[in-house]
């Protein structure tokens, strides 16, 4: 899938699903809240690392996944 991919799930992730995540079991906070750290220091080396992998096209799989 490339970078732009990865990086535009990872997004996706962190703004929809997780606070679904929290807002439906507070109980889950503490781990949600660990997992975004963690995605969000993998989305920054993703930048650092771009050159590396196909970032120009945004991909389509992240609207598939949503319209799903």
């Amino acid at each position: 899938l490339g970078c732009q991919a990865l990086s535009e799930m990872i997004q996706f992730y962190l703004e929809e699903v997780m606070p679904q995540a929290e807002n439906h079991d507070p109980d889950i906070k503490e781990h949600v809240n660990s997992l975004g750290e963690k995605l969000k220091t993998l989305r920054l080396r993703l930048r650092c690392c771009h050159r590396f992998l196909p970032c120009e096209n945004k991909s389509k799989a992240v609207e598939q996944v949503k319209s799903a």
